[in-house]
């Protein structure tokens, strides 16, 4: 009977160890998962602001071609205005000459 106690014992041990094994590879897999959905978030977030950080650049860039253009516009509308007699065409340095 001891004998047989022993080889019970010993199965029981068999059983625990396999599913104390199991259940560490179960936690395992869930936190690769958890840290995989992390990353894939953080991945996504990072893609959101880069795609933020592309539309407000594109933006100043367009409003800098805008300003431009109406300095451009103004500095030819005060350089005819200076030729024909009045205004001050330095800021377009056309002093003097016909826009």
């Amino acid at each position: 009977a001891a004998k047989a106690e022993k080889e019970a014992a010993k199965e029981a041990a068999k059983e625990r160890q396999a599913a104390a094994k199991e259940a560490a590879e179960e936690r395992k897999a869930a936190a690769q998962a958890q840290a995989k959905r992390e990353l894939d978030e953080r991945q996504r977030l990072a893609a959101m602001r880069q795609r933020e950080l592309l539309q407000e650049a594109a933006a100043r860039q367009q409003q800098q071609r805008q300003r431009q253009q109406e300095r451009a516009t103004e500095a030819h509308t005060a350089g005819g205005g200076a030729a024909s007699g009045g205004g001050a065409a330095g800021e377009c340095g056309m002093v003097g000459s016909v826009a």
